[in-house]
Formats: C-alpha cells, sequence, structure tokens
C-alpha cells in the first residue's frame, strides 16, 4: 500500500472498510451520466431483480438478482451475500417502476490504483480507485462510465489481470479473488481465500494462482492457491520457508513453468515446474513483474527500484541509473521498441506529503532516463501504468487523487483524461443562495472544486500561496455574493495545520481568516442567511467563535462550547444570531444571543435539521431514530424511524413535510410525511455511501448528494 500518502490511505481504509463476502457485483452506467431509467441493485431485491431488470434494463436484473449486489433493504452495498453494486443501465428501480433519478455529476478525477487495457480490444479500458470502484472507457479514456463497485475487502488492490487465452475475462485480487466475464459490469467471487495478488496461466485459463496472507495469526502467515478448474476449486500450496504474505505472483510469458513470487519477507522466489515447488528466493523487496516483449528477460521494481533478470529470477541487477534512488510504482515496455522504457516513481522522502512523483522514460535499456512529465502533477503523480499495445504511443496513468492521464505521443505530453470518472470522496457540498448555478464541492486530496452551471462541468478551485492545501472539510457562501466563499480544511504544506480561508472570486484565490483559537482542528465553518456578514467558525477544544464582517475579525463565544468538537453549526434562516451548534459527542447545543450563551437541548445526536420557513421546527436523528421538535428544540416527540446511522439531514424549502436522509450503507431516503415512514432513492447512485446532502435552488430545484467514492450525485426533485 505504498502508492498512497499514508493519511489518506489511512483514513479511507477506515471509512471504506466494510464485510464483503461471496456473491456478485453488478452494474454499468453505460455513460457518463445515466440514462433516466436506471436498474439500481438497492431497489431490486433478491425477489424482484431479475423481473425488474427484464423490464427496465440489461443489467438491472443482475444487479438485483439472488446473487445481487445488495438486498432491497440492506444495511450497506456489501449486504448479505453481496459483495457491492450499483445497478443496471436501464430500467426505472429495478421493478419496472419509473421516478426520480440521480445523475452522476463530478467533480472528475480521484485516486486510481489501477489501469488496464483490455489486450483483444485495446480501445476499452478500465480504472480502478482506491474506494473499489471500477471504471470503464469505451474509447480509449475520451469517456468513462462507472461499470461496478467491488468494495474494500482489506489488503491490496492487484492490477487489472486479463486471461489470455479468453480475453473477457478480468481478475482482481483484493482481499479476495474477483473474476468479470461482462467487461466489468459484474463481478463473481471465485475465492474467499485472503488474496493480494492473482496470476493467470497465459496459455491455460483454468489454471490460476492466488497469494496473500493470513492476518488473523501473528506474525500473517503466507498462502498459496492453485486452481486447475477456474476458480471452483483450490488446493493450498506450501512453501519452505514460509512467507508471510505476497505483493506479487507472475508466469513468464514466453515459458509458462517458469513463475515468480514476490513476498513481505522480503524475497523474490521462483518456481519452474508450474509453481508446485519454489526456491528459497533473492532478497529483495518488489511490488510487482514485467516481462521483456521479446523474451529472456524479467523486471522488478517496487520498494527496491528497478531491477532486471536475465536468467528468469535466478539473479537480479539493478538498473540503478534512476535518479535519486527512486522507487519504481508503475512500468512498462513499449511493445514495438524493446529497449524503450517507462517508469511512474517517486522519491520516497520522508513526508509522504511531500512526496515528488516523475514520469521517466528511457530510449536505452535504462542505460539513461529523461523526465516526461509535461503536463503532470509533480507532488500526486502517477503511480501505475498501462499501455494500448497495438499503439505504444498511447499510454495511461493511474495517478494518486487526479484521475487518469493519458499521453499519445509517447509521453512527450500528458492531458487528464477524466471526462465521467468522478471517483473523489466528497466532503462537503454547498449551493449558492444568491444564484441557482454556482455549486461548491469540497473533497479530500484535492481541495474545492466551482461549477458555475449546476454541476455540469467543474473547476477547480486554487490553493493558498505557500502551500498545497487538499483537505477541504467545510464550506460555506455568502448569501449575497456567490463568489464569497469560506472554507475550513487543512493545509498539508502549510505548516500542516487546519485553517479558515476566505476567497471572494470564486475560489481563485485564498486569504487565512482563521479565528484566533489556540487550535482550528478539524474546524467547520457556517454563514448567516439573513446576515452576510455574520460567519461562524466551530473548533475542537477551542469553542465557537463570530464573525460580524466577513472572518476579518472573530469574537468567542461562550465558554459552555471550549470543551466539544464541533461538527456542525446551523444557524437559523431568519435570525443570524440564533445557532445550533451539533458535536462528536452526540450533544446539541443552542444559542440565541450569537454564541455568548448556550444552552443544551439534547444528547440524542447529530445530524439536525430546521425547517427553512419554520425555524421553530427542528428535526433530529440519532440511533436510526428521527426526533421532531416545534419549539426550537425545547421538547422532542419521536417522529419515526430511518432505519440506520443518518450522515445528512434536510428538510425541503418548498415542502415542509418533505425530508431527505443520508442513511449510513444504504443511501439516500425521503419523506414526504414528516418522518413518519421513508422510502429510498437510489435509482442512479452508483454506490450507497451518500453522506453529505444539499438543495440547489431554481426551477426545478435539484437534490445534490456527496458521496464518499463517485463524488457529487444530482437529483431533480419532483413536486
Amino acid at each position: 500500500m505504498f502508492r498512497l500518502a499514508a493519511s489518506f490511505l489511512a483514513a479511507m481504509l477506515v471509512a471504506l472498510a466494510a464485510g464483503c463476502s461471496s456473491g456478485t457485483v453488478s452494474g454499468d452506467t453505460d455513460g457518463g451520466r445515466r440514462d433516466s431509467g436506471d436498474g439500481s441493485a438497492v431497489d431490486a431485491g433478491d425477489a424482484g431483480g431479475d423481473a425488474g431488470g427484464d423490464a427496465g434494463g440489461d443489467a438491472g436484473g443482475d444487479a438485483g438478482g439472488d446473487d445481487g449486489a445488495a438486498d432491497a433493504g440492506g444495511d450497506s452495498p456489501a449486504d448479505g451475500d453481496g459483495v457491492a453494486g450499483d445497478g443496471g443501465d436501464g430500467g426505472g428501480d429495478g421493478d419496472g417502476s419509473t421516478g426520480p433519478v440521480w445523475e452522476q455529476s463530478g467533480p472528475y478525477g480521484g485516486p486510481i490504483w489501477s489501469v488496464g487495457v483490455d489486450p483483444q480490444s485495446p480501445s476499452t479500458v478500465y480504472a480502478l480507485s482506491l474506494p473499489g470502484v471500477v471504471f470503464r472507457s469505451d474509447d480509449s479514456g475520451a469517456h468513462w462510465h462507472a461499470s461496478s463497485a467491488i468494495g474494500y475487502a482489506g489488503g491490496n488492490y492487484s492490477p487489472f489481470v486479463f486471461a489470455p487465452a479468453t480475453p473477457s475475462a478480468i481478475y482482481l485480487a483484493q482481499g479476495r479473488l474477483l473474476q468479470s466475464t461482462d467487461r466489468g459490469r459484474s463481478w463473481s467471487v471465485l475465492s474467499t481465500e485472503h488474496a493480494d495478488a492473482v496470476a493467470v496461466h497465459p496459455r491455460d485459463p483454468e489454471t490460476i494462482f492466488i497469494a496473500g496472507s493470513d492476518d488473523s495469526a501473528w506474525p500473517p502467515a503466507g498462502l498459496l492457491h492453485r486452481s486447475t478448474d477456474g476458480g471452483r476449486t483450490w488446493a493450498a500450496i506450501d512453501l519452505d520457508p514460509p512467507m508471510s504474505g505476497a505483493y506479487a505472483i507472475a508466469f513468464d510469458p514466453t515459458s509458462p513453468s517458469t513463475m515468480l513470487l514476490a513476498t513481505h519477507d522480503p524475497s523474490v522466489r521462483k518456481s519452474t515446474d508450474s509453481g508446485a515447488t519454489w526456491s528459497a528466493g533473492v532478497e529483495l523487496r518488489f511490488n510487482f513483474f514485467a516481462f521483456h516483449p521479446d523474451g529472456g528477460a524479467a523486471f522488478g521494481h517496487g520498494w527496491s527500484g528497478l531491477y532486471r533478470s536475465s536468467d528468469s529470477g535466478d539473479s537480479w541487477t539493478p538498473i540503478d541509473t534512476l535518479p535519486d534512488s527512486r522507487q519504481v510504482l508503475g512500468f512498462a515496455i513499449r511493445t514495438q521498441e524493446p529497449d524503450t522504457f517507462y517508469a511512474a516513481t517517486f522519491d520516497g522522502g520522508v513526508d509522504p506529503l511531500s512526496e515528488y512523483y516523475k514520469l521517466l522514460a528511457s530510449p536505452d535499456a535504462g542505460a539513461t532516463w529523461t523526465e516526461m512529465d509535461a503536463g503532470l502533477n509533480r507532488t500526486r503523480g502517477i503511480q501505475t501504468l498501462a499501455m494500448n499495445p497495438d499503439d505504444p504511443d498511447v499510454i495511461y496513468g493511474g495517478t494518486v487523487t487526479g484521475g487518469v492521464f493519458a499521453t499519445r505521443d509517447a509521453a512527450a505530453s500528458w492531458q487528464s483524461a477524466n471526462e465521467g470518472l468522478a471517483a473523489l470522496w466528497c466532503l462537503t457540498a454547498v449551493a449558492a443562495p444568491s444564484s441557482a448555478d454556482i455549486l461548491y464541492v469540497g473533497t479530500d486530496e484535492l481541495g474545492g472544486y466551482r461549477s458555475a452551471d449546476g454541476g455540469l462541468n467543474w473547476t477547480q478551485m486554487g490553493f493558498p500561496v505557500g502551500g498545497d492545501w487538499t483537505f477541504f472539510r467545510s464550506l460555506a457562501v455568502d448569501a449575497g455574493s456567490p463568489d464569497t466563499v469560506y472554507a475550513a480544511g487543512y493545509a498539508y504544506l502549510l505548516d500542516s495545520s487546519w485553517v479558515l480561508m476566505k476567497s471572494t472570486d470564486g475560489g481563485q484565490t485564498w486569504t487565512d481568516r482563521s479565528p484566533p483559537a489556540a487550535s482550528f482542528d478539524h474546524g467547520v465553518v457556517a454563514a448567516a442567511l439573513s446576515s452576510p456578514q455574520t460567519v461562524y467558525a466551530g473548533t475542537c477544544g477551542a469553542g465557537v467563535f463570530r464573525s460580524e464582517d466577513g472572518a476579518s475579525s472573530w469574537v468567542a463565544a461562550d465558554a459552555a462550547a471550549e470543551a466539544l468538537c464541533i461538527d456542525a453549526i446551523v444557524i437559523d434562516p431568519r435570525d443570524a444570531a440564533r445557532v445550533y451548534v451539533c458535536s462528536d459527542d452526540g450533544g446539541l447545543l443552542a444559542s440565541g444571543d450569537g454564541g455568548r450563551s448556550w444552552t443544551e437541548l439534547s444528547s440524542l445526536g447529530c445530524p439536525l435539521a430546521l425547517d427553512p420557513g419554520n425555524p421553530d421546527t427542528l428535526y433530529l436523528a440519532g440511533a436510526g431514530s428521527l426526533y421532531r421538535s416545534t419549539d426550537a428544540g425545547q421538547s422532542w416527540t419521536p417522529a419515526g424511524s430511518i432505519g440506520g446511522p443518518v450522515r445528512a439531514l434536510l428538510v425541503d424549502p418548498a415542502a415542509p413535510e418533505t425530508l431527505y436522509a443520508a442513511v449510513e450503507g444504504a443511501g439516500v431516503a425521503v419523506s414526504q410525511d414528516g418522518g413518519q415512514s421513508w422510502a429510498e432513492r437510489n435509482a442512479g447512485l452508483v454506490t450507497l455511501d451518500a453522506e453529505v446532502l444539499a438543495i440547489r435552488p431554481g426551477e426545478p430545484a435539484s437534490l445534490l448528494a456527496g458521496t464518499r467514492t463517485t463524488g457529487l450525485h444530482v437529483m431533480e426533485i419532483q413536486p
């Protein structure tokens, strides 16, 4: 897992870890935006999936059938016997009905773990995002769509492995072995043994090897399994000496009886009898293998750099001409000029957030190297490479956070190739109150984005001078000026601190407007609708601050909130002095005097939603239940059950009895009777991990849902 910044990777894996067992992942959007009818896996269900898919779309039935990704009413995208999934490419809600449908809006980009080119159809390209969403392009990377979601089951994601004898079969090792035979629309679990690496025999697709580790043991015990019947049955292979785990396993394509295995130990082991027995190995740490297209040479790369073997893996010679002793993350050999190498590298700096990525090319088998970085981001660069076998001028690079970049001139220049590839974690989303077209989104790792056309197109906002500010946790827009925006986030390279910034030009430039707190750790920001210059900032351990001059100066609120970590701030739309704060320990406090004094209203939990037309009416979601107050939180009555932990809650300003909830692991739910009953609204959602909700004003208005794995989705609100 060395390829991603450690803090980002840890945060993503904690957020995305979910129990995934046997079953099938299914779904295909067939376009950057979904058709008006979608056979969503969540809506299809075990019983109605096949019928609904037949009635409404060619993939909707599989999405909700007996091995579907998620049952109707399931607790997560990996509920019961499903791995994870979205829906099909047509068909209403999976039961033949029609209704409002989510459209994926962007922004595009995100962390890409693997890129693969179909060897039999090189215009078909696959990309796997770190959160476990498979994207497919059918036009050489010009456009992408989310094909399916495989989730995260622990361990590493392997590269895409294509079975040469049956090119429609694709394999991924990700905590278990997955196979797709329908161009990534659905995935079957071939083995639940822990698998971090997979190899398929180049001439016999029925022979498959997986390697991984048993993390339940300490120290972890290495596992190596072989199937000779296409994955239906498996046999363990004992190694002497044992290994603790594996990074990569591969067949020599010109001599398949020879295999190589890269282990955690570290060591590189060799088999000359098709994997039956293995050598003790050479002490090197490789993460990937590559083979010279003309045969006779093998390459290993990873932590140890780049090595070449001319004796099928018995001995290895370092290609030590790479600058700065760089680690090699991705490697490709030009198929028609096999002495031309491409290497995606980084310098292995002590601070993983300041690692500089470089794309290097060698025309002389590694004797000399030239930087080929035109168009790339040097701090968030390429970490995996895939070449078009028919046109080696075309190379795809999966980046740490910037999605896919492509070159069509043999790495002389690179361009973003992300249209439709939304793989960002949307941490916050807001609509400008005074403009129906202007939206802002805050992401993890790539800062903020702005749309001036209601989410059709996005522009990445600027970073503060002197720092790569990449974590936008909270955004607020001035009620009178759609270009005045406040952002609370983390400046990785700007003294590595939490800051509150203000922009008056739509996010192009920023000024530090942090309150005078000892720490603005995990801060949030909110702007008042009734008083555009009034801004509140919440901290973790330093209380709440109020500004009445657009964050130029701050006044500390009463000390009652100082011990809390403020998760959210809700301001009465008619009275800027009336404000509510939610804390991470479930407490809800209210102030009627701008924060000078506070009253605890509830310990039930968060989030809180306020009826914009009647601010005395509040809704509070806690432990899967909804509570309602009609006296500004002085008293509460049960209003209904939502069915799971709620990440976000909204009241429709045009229909106050209509509520929307982002339910953890279950997508978006709607109630049209004040919370008494709820129905899922997931048609078109690629993954069921929405945790941000907002309403875009206009005619018609739209509901926005920000997800952890596939960016922002938009759905027209139907009266």
